[in-house]
């Protein structure tokens, strides 16, 4: 009989709210009906308006009164406000709201009035979240001040209609139709006023007029979800607003396993369909516990008799680098082997831990995607494809992503945690497949050992499953097999006066120590891997003018196989100075497909860095184009070589006679294949060194020089004497980048007159092909004539005509004739004509032998 009575009295109560008026008339907004909220803000004034009487301040301030009217319903009010509206002053009138506090999260439908666009329209809110439903006329409520009066109406199906009139009369104008059922409910209607300052009075409301009919609810409440909170608290979320007793009744909940009812349940604030639980035995990680709710009431006495929902508590644990490994990559699905036509990422737990891969980040190398939740327990894998597909590969391991798409030939796959760390990464291409018949699609690339660090072309190739991949399940692959070639370093670099960085050709076993000895001492502080195939070493100060020689040692991939000792020179670059370094080899034509390239060499005993070096050419006369080497330190020792390229790839395919490691891709001035200049300038714009080369300078019997370098014969002799330079040799295949050129030779003189050797043999197999002329003078006024003649002593080849030759340098003799042929096999003199200024003769002659192989 009582639960009879309250049922009777919450119609009769509903009744009343669903129909209502309030034209102020009573001088009163306290009573009749009850407005609430901040209601020391409001006044009804003498015209028997409601009126906003705030404080002067940017603020928002608000009334609500009972309100159940949504079927068959209409809603009908006038508004003024003594301002023309604007984004920071307007008004909304809550037709419809779950929650009296209309500055909170709250369900329900208002009408705007004002904002940028002037108009008058109707917006639902969902919680915090405001959508437009109808965009009423745009600058409908123009004037200054605002007289506007609105109706609206909604049907039982959730059809609404928008009128209002501009003047404040009842000529309405319909703004726009919707039909909406989101929100079938309401508790309470409402004012609300944004506002400044200086229209903190300016607002006016009067004659509403609600009719319609509440909303009848009959309809058991249900448990939409259990969430864990912490490992004592859980939140449960019914499907309406429910009864506070009920709900807050501790033995209506039981939870399995031992942990019984709660010790507290309160009902939220602002969202009365929200349950917070707490119990007194903490939960157990990864585990399902199973809540029973029984006998709890909502709103219209409803009653969920029972009701047992599962849940899971887990906690993820924190993933480190190693902890997830990327196993198998389909980027090329096409022509189908057997697998459905899809992409799809394949990755492993290789830890004891577990983990939600919520909030985790799956990419290649421009973009990447979040992951949804997926519990992946350890030692277990997961296959990760696009939206909708996980169901065509028949195994429940799956996760669905919207995957950025991989490129067929090369691209990166890479994963991190919800934190951003980087769990695993790899840069695949097609020499992974180790198949040409399976890099054309249809066959998945796997991983061969779950090693943590093994990411690299090592541990990866084609799937030999008949179906083209193993997706969700162990690779074809497999294997605990371990690679026994031993990691090396293939670039180092000083940086600052402490820290040096080496680059290893693969991933290294983060795991594994390396350590470093140094002679003179120097002391280590600490030694860091960067992964996955880099480290660093701080050091103690290093000393400017110190060579010091290393041996790195210790380091092993992921295989576990330790590098072999590295042994190395470092040191602080000095600075480059003018004869440092010079231009040692010139490719300015080569092939059909191939690069430029300039070799540079240290003659210094000083340690340089290549960041200090630039390149350029002469434009109208002058220095121009000047393009840096390097944007990065690189160590270039005494005696090194660098060869500096667009292109080294291929270089290395045209030439057989280089040095690994000692090529710096960057872009080349431009520099003409018949004739020009390269100048080398340090890092104040200081010519180094500058080289003049001619197509001219090539071996003279050569019908194509295409593809051939120049080579400088020494060091010592000028760096623009065409005499110091001569096309490599045939036999180096025309080209001898970073290595020793294969013309190279660096005479002495004794006395005033040398030659290097008598004999030569002019035939560019790198051995003795030119005969080199070395000069000493005491006295720089000079003049010589310097011819070869045959053994009948005929004149064969005047090599020097009236030539100044200072006070020292070089000459050379290819073997070539006045008459542009090779001279015959057989012995030569060279003939030195020296005069001074007095007229004084001095003769020289040498003889040589112009020989060939047998």
């Amino acid at each position: 009989m009582k639960k009879f009575l309250s049922i009777l009295l919450l119609f009769v109560d509903i009744l009343s709210f669903s129909q209502w008026s309030d034209d102020f008339t009573d001088a009163d907004f306290t009573n009749t009906p009850t407005w609430q909220g901040q209601i020391s803000n409001f006044e009804v004034n003498a015209t028997n308006q409601l009126h906003l009487l705030a404080p002067a301040a940017i603020d928002t301030s608000y009334l609500s009164t009972p309100s159940t009217a949504i079927e068959n319903a209409s809603w009908e009010f006038y508004v003024e406000m003594d301002f023309a509206t604007s984004s920071t002053s307007f008004s909304r009138i809550y037709l419809t709201s779950n929650h009296s506090n209309l500055k909170s999260s709250l369900n329900g439908y208002f009408v705007m009035i004002g904002n940028t666009a002037d108009e008058v329209s109707l917006y639902k809110q969902t919680g915090t979240t405001i959508v437009l439903i109808i965009d009423g006329t745009d600058d409908f409520v123009t004037g200054n001040p605002v007289n506007v009066r609105v109706k609206v109406t909604r049907d039982a199906l959730g059809n609404w209609e928008l009128f209002a009139d501009n003047t404040g009369g009842s000529t309405y104008i319909s703004q726009g139709i919707v039909s909406d059922n989101t929100h079938q409910s309401s508790n309470h209607s409402g004012v609300q006023c944004t506002y400044i300052a200086s229209r903190s009075e300016k607002f006016y409301f009067d004659d509403f007029i609600i009719t319609g009919s509440a909303f009848i609810d009959n309809i058991l409440p249900t448990i939409q979800s259990v969430i864990t909170v912490s490992n004592t608290e859980v939140d449960i979320l019914f499907s309406e607003n429910m009864e506070q007793i009920s709900v807050e009744t501790i033995t209506n909940y039981s939870l399995d396993n031992g942990i019984g009812t709660p010790i507290s349940v309160s009902q939220d604030s602002n969202n009365s369909a929200l349950i917070h639980l707490t119990f007194a035995t903490p939960f157990t990680n990864n585990t399902s516990y199973f809540l029973t709710t029984e006998n709890v009431d909502d709103l219209a006495a409803n009653t969920l008799i029972n009701s047992v929902d599962n849940f899971l508590y887990f906690v993820s644990d924190f993933a480190l680098i190693g902890d997830i490994l990327i196993t198998e990559v389909m980027s090329d699905f096409s022509p189908v082997i057997g697998l459905p036509e899809e992409e799809y990422i394949e990755i492993y737990n290789n830890s004891v831990k577990t983990f939600d891969l919520t909030g985790w980040t799956i990419g290649d190398a421009t973009s990447s995607v979040t992951l949804s939740n997926y519990i992946l327990e350890s030692n277990q894998y997961v296959l990760i494809t696009n939206d909708g597909m996980a169901i065509q590969f028949g195994i429940t391991n799956s996760l669905e992503a919207n995957l950025p798409s991989f490129n067929n030939s090369s691209d990166a796959v890479v994963i991190k945690s919800d934190a951003g760390i980087l769990l695993d990464s790899i840069s695949y291409d097609l020499s992974w497949y180790e198949d040409t018949d399976k890099d054309d699609g249809g066959w998945s690339l796997e991983r061969k050992r779950l090693s943590n660090q093994c990411s690299d072309k090592t541990n990866w190739s084609a799937s030999t499953n008949t179906l083209g991949g193993t997706p969700g399940t162990e690779n074809s692959i497999f294997t605990t097999l371990s690679d026994l070639s031993a990691p090396i370093i293939t670039s180092y670099s000083v940086q600052g006066d402490t820290l040096l960085f080496f680059d290893f050709d693969e991933n290294i076993d983060l795991m594994s120590s390396f350590g470093i000895t140094v002679t003179p001492s120097l002391n280590t502080i600490t030694t860091e891997y960067i992964p996955f195939n880099s480290a660093s070493i701080l050091t103690e100060h290093m000393q400017l003018g110190v060579i010091y020689t290393a041996t790195l040692s210790g380091a092993a991939n992921c295989w576990t196989t330790e590098m072999d000792d590295f042994n190395f020179k470092f040191g602080l670059p000095d600075s480059t100075r003018i004869g440092d370094v010079i231009i040692n080899e010139i490719m300015f034509n080569p092939a059909t497909g191939g690069s430029d390239y300039i070799e540079i060499v240290n003659i210094s005993d000083k340690i340089l860095s290549l960041k200090d070096l630039n390149f350029a050419n002469i434009d109208d006369g002058i220095i121009d184009n000047i393009k840096p080497i390097s944007t990065i330190q690189y160590l270039f020792l005494p005696g090194d070589y660098f060869t500096i390229t667009e292109d080294s790839t291929t270089i290395i395919s045209d030439f057989s006679f280089y040095e690994p490691g000692r090529f710096i891709e960057t872009d080349l001035p431009s520099y003409p294949n018949d004739s020009g200049t390269v100048i080398l300038l340090n890092v104040n714009q200081e010519t180094v060194d500058r080289v003049h080369y001619d197509e001219d300078y090539h071996f003279e019997l050569l019908t194509n020089t295409d593809g051939k370098s120049l080579e400088r014969l020494s060091f010592d002799a000028k760096s623009d004497l065409q005499d110091n330079w001569h096309t490599a040799s045939e036999i180096v295949e025309w080209g001898t980048p970073g290595y020793k050129n294969s013309q190279f030779a660096n005479p002495n003189a004794v006395g005033d007159i040398t030659i290097e050797t008598t004999i030569f043999s002019p035939d560019n197999d790198g051995y003795q092909d030119v005969l080199l002329i070395n000069y000493q003078f005491t006295n720089p006024d000079n003049v010589m004539d310097v011819t070869i003649h045959d053994s009948q002593g005929r004149l064969i080849k005047e090599l020097k005509d009236n030539f100044f030759p200072g006070m020292s340098g070089l000459m050379s003799w290819d073997g070539i004739n006045d008459n542009g042929t090779k001279a015959n096999i057989g012995s030569y003199i060279v003939l030195f004509n020296i005069f001074d200024l007095e007229g004084n003769t001095t003769q020289y002659k040498k003889a040589i032998i112009l020989a060939t192989h047998l």
